[in-house]
C-alpha cells in the first residue's frame, strides 16, 4: 500500500512542475513574443512639409539621415521587434542604400539609427535613396515601404535563425511588411 502511494505521489509531483514550467512558457510567449503592452511610438517625419510633388527640393539634394531609417521602420511596424527575452539581444536591421551609405538600428524599447552595418543584424534592406525618400514624403509611409518590397525596388534578406526571429517578435514585423518567410 505504501509503494502505491509513493507512486501516486511522485506522479502528482511531476504533475504539479509540468503545468508551472507550462505556465512560465505560456508567460513568456506572451509578454515577451505577443507584447501586448507595446505601444507605437511618435517619432516626427524628418521631411515634414515637404511634398514630392511641388519640387521644393531635389530628392537627389536630400541627404539621407539615421532618423529617416528610424522613421520608415517605425511606420512599417518595426516597433513591434524587442530584445530577446532570454538572452537580452536587442533586434537589429541593416538599411544598405545603393548610394553607398549604410545604417543598422537597435530596436527594443526604441528605434534608434547609426550609421554603418551591424554584423549581428537579424534582417538586412538593399534599397535606393529615392525609395527611402519617397516613403518618407508619402501620406502612408509603411505602405510605401511595403509596395516597395513587393515591387522588387527594396529587397530584404534574412541574415539570422528561425527561433531567434521568433524570441525578438519578428513575426509581427513580417505580417506588417508581408514578407513570406523561406
Amino acid at each position: 500500500m505504501q509503494k502505491k502511494a509513493g507512486v501516486v505521489k511522485t506522479i502528482f509531483f511531476i504533475l504539479i512542475i509540468l503545468i508551472i514550467i507550462f505556465l512560465i512558457v505560456l508567460s513568456l510567449v506572451y509578454f515577451f513574443i505577443l507584447n501586448p503592452a507595446q505601444k507605437k511610438p511618435n517619432i516626427e517625419n524628418p521631411l515634414e512639409g515637404i511634398s514630392s510633388e511641388s519640387g521644393e527640393v531635389p530628392i537627389e539634394d536630400i541627404e539621407i539621415e539615421p532618423m529617416f531609417i528610424s522613421y520608415i521602420l517605425n511606420e512599417a511596424g518595426a516597433w513591434k521587434l524587442h530584445a530577446d527575452p532570454f538572452n537580452g539581444e536587442e533586434a537589429i536591421i541593416n538599411f544598405e542604400i545603393e548610394d553607398g551609405t549604410n545604417y543598422y538600428s537597435k530596436i527594443d524599447d526604441s528605434i534608434e539609427t547609426f550609421e554603418g552595418i551591424s554584423l549581428e543584424a537579424d534582417l538586412e534592406f538593399q534599397t535606393e535613396k529615392k525609395e527611402i525618400i519617397m516613403a518618407i514624403l508619402s501620406s502612408d509611409p509603411g505602405d510605401y515601404f511595403v509596395e516597395s518590397i513587393q515591387n522588387g525596388e527594396t529587397q530584404v534578406e534574412i541574415t539570422t535563425d528561425e527561433l531567434e526571429l521568433l524570441m525578438k517578435g519578428y513575426p509581427g514585423f513580417y505580417n506588417s511588411l508581408e514578407i513570406e518567410e523561406d
